[in-house]
């Protein structure tokens, strides 16, 4: 007979009451598969099922309090037409209990019986010690007669020293053994207390019903997924340069995934997939408020409204401004797509990817474990071989020195998420730093640390502040600096030089270039004001100045300073 699939449930009904007629049926699932979001997991357990004809419901107990019950689905594959009913859910109140848990109950009422039996001991011995002290305490009376008396009388007194001595001794080593022998079982039934509620925690009150209904008698496998928001996965990379090498530059960059989930309940040899789709980022981009400019007010008038606003005051007056003013602005998350996988025997094994136009799924070959604290599982998706193109970038204004970078371009077929990227260059592990989210296509470069065989020297050759002008006199600030850039590689590399020119918005200030800088090969870099890039070829040995100097002109009786502001 052939295999036919079991209807999907349209969702969670509300607690609908189970027909008194249908058979109830407890089956334990347990999780077979797992797809793991940047935030959140989609858990799917399996049960081989036998169905009698007509109506069933299926019985899930201890079902996990973390999850989502609005998520909850139903399917299947069985040898007969099966259709799911509704899916509800109860919880219980009793105390949950399992026999291992009562065995460790059972232990600790033992301990709890002994504890009391220690206690009534060590009564007995702090009594006892009392008593050996209050004879202490009567003893000078007695010893006073025995002197008088002398002989047998002074023997007698001795014989009681010795045994009050012996008491206190004796009575004080059991109050010392019965406190410690009380410590020991506390600490005893403290651990198997620890031992139940670990237990207890993976536990749950929480009971699935799934009706199904059967036209005839079926067996085959059910299945059950749902979403829980406590598992995530992220990002991150190795990058291994190889630069000290006959022929060009190999760079591999291998694509990782850090996972770990905090369900208390271990993935136990599951099929993991990992996706990039964000389930937990909402539905919508957000809206935004209208957003009003007013005149600024007086400093004193300003934190007047600012007390008013605070004791909810402000309203009430003429000059009021709206609290939705300034609204603070929600951000739409991205959405990145994970790179696809470029085949290759590199030693590790890598994921299969499966590339969407909106997603991306990496299936992790075989079964995988993933315990259920929060520790982190660390996976190889894909190794990405490249050759990149090598360069020296500076910034000689902060560092003269330059560092070497590989240049790359994102032909993987897909975006390559966000992430940890830790860099090693010819077998040295050079550091860590953020890779940044690419698109497809787009080209990055990737440090790899101090470049010392290219020399750099950043020398001020002027500066000169003067004051001109007659009627509406002026002030000005000339500066010149130059760099020299030397090649010392035994092999033509690109040299990259980074600085910056000041710039104004206001209209007395004035900031220009002098004919006499060095052209830059790029203004403006990565969209910041300012910024200026020098990028040239150098041959092997080739040194190379490059020029940069601008002049400030602005009003004499005013004064001007330099700092960074955010555009």
């Amino acid at each position: 007979m052939s295999k036919k699939s079991l209807l999907l449930g349209s969702g969670i009904s509300i607690l609908l009451a189970i027909p008194g007629w249908a058979e109830e049926v407890t089956i334990n699932p347990t999780i077979d598969a797992v797809t793991v979001y940047p935030s959140g997991a989609m858990i799917t357990e399996t049960a081989d099922v036998s169905l009698s004809a007509g109506m069933t419901t299926l019985v899930i107990e201890n079902f996990p309090l973390h999850v989502d019950v609005d998520t909850l689905r139903a399917k299947g594959t069985f040898d007969g037409t099966v259709v799911v009913q509704s899916i509800n859910h109860r919880q219980g109140t009793e105390e949950l209990t399992t026999p291992e848990i009562k065995a460790l109950q059972e232990e600790m009422e033992l301990l709890v019986g002994r504890r009391g039996v220690f206690e009534d001991e060590l009564l007995s011995a702090q009594a006892q010690l009392k008593l050996v002290e209050e004879f202490a305490r009567q003893a000078p009376r007695g010893f006073s007669e025995a002197i008088a008396k002398g002989g047998d009388a002074l023997s007698e007194w001795q014989t009681a020293l010795d045994a009050i001595q012996t008491g206190q001794k004796n009575a004080r080593n059991d109050i010392r053994r019965l406190k410690k022998s009380i410590q020991s079982l506390d600490g005893k039934h403290a651990e198997l207390e620890e031992q139940v509620f670990e237990l207890r925690k993976v536990l749950s009150s929480r009971t699935v019903l799934v009706d199904v209904n059967a036209s005839d008698a079926a067996t085959g496998t059910f299945k059950l997924s749902y979403q829980t928001p406590h598992a995530n996965w992220n990002a991150g990379y190795d990058a291994f340069l190889q630069s000290d090498i006959a022929g060009d530059a190999q760079l591999d960059l291998v694509q990782l995934a850090r996972v770990s989930q905090q369900t208390e309940r271990p993935w136990e040899n599951v099929a993991l997939t990992l996706s990039t789709t964000q389930p937990a980022r909402g539905t919508s981009a957000p809206a935004l408020n209208a957003l009003q400019v007013f005149e600024q007010v007086e400093q004193d008038r300003y934190r007047d409204l600012q007390k008013l606003d605070e004791q909810g005051l402000l309203a009430e007056r003429t000059l009021s401004t709206p609290s939705s003013a300034f609204p603070s602005p929600d951000v739409a998350g991205n959405v990145l797509v994970q790179s696809r996988v470029v085949s290759r025997a590199v030693g590790q094994q890598a994921a299969n990817a499966d590339i969407g136009r909106y997603k991306a799924n990496f299936e992790i070959p075989g079964r995988v474990s993933i315990s259920g604290d929060g520790a982190v599982r660390r996976l190889t998706l894909a190794r990405h071989s490249v050759s990149p193109e090598l360069l020296a970038v500076s910034v000689p204004s902060v560092l003269q020195s330059a560092f070497l970078h590989a240049q790359i371009k994102n032909e993987t077929g897909a975006p390559l998420l966000a992430g940890d990227l830790s860099a090693y260059r010819d077998g040295t592990f050079m550091g860590r730093t953020h890779f940044e989210a690419m698109a497809i296509s787009e080209e990055r470069s990737l440090g790899f640390g101090p470049d010392h065989k290219i020399g750099i020297t950043y020398v001020t050759e002027d500066r000169r502040v003067a004051e001109q002008g007659i009627i509406s006199s002026e002030r000005t600030d000339t500066r010149r600096y130059v760099t020299k850039v030397t090649n010392n590689h035994d092999r033509p590399i690109r040299v990259r030089v980074v600085d910056r020119q000041p710039f104004s918005e206001s209209e007395t200030i004035q900031v220009e270039r002098l004919s006499s800088s060095t052209a830059p090969s790029e203004e403006n870099v990565k969209d910041q004001r300012g910024i200026l890039a020098w990028s040239f070829e150098y041959e092997p040995g080739e040194s190379k100045d490059i020029r940069f100097d601008y002049r400030l002109t602005w009003p004499a009786e005013k004064n001007v300073t330099f700092g960074s502001s955010d555009f």
